[in-house]
């Protein structure tokens, strides 16, 4: 279904037309869950190892390839 809506500025004198789109759905949202799992896995995969041997290899071709800085 789309609702069209045309608002009037009363400062200005300008008018905004908005159109949108209206959509009907079901979620079961959890963020805090969501993300409790999210960073589970990373820590439980290995990745976070991975990420900080990145960091720290990252930072030492950095140190190593800048002069003078």
């Amino acid at each position: 279904m789309e609702v069209n809506k045309f608002i009037h500025g009363s400062d200005s004198g300008r008018h905004l037309y908005l159109r949108q789109i209206v959509l009907a759905q079901q979620t079961d949202a959890d963020l805090v869950a969501d993300f409790k799992e999210a960073v589970n896995n990373f820590i439980e995969s290995g990745q976070v190892y991975a990420f900080i041997l990145g960091l720290i290899l990252g930072d030492l071709v950095r140190k190593f390839t800048t002069y003078g800085g």
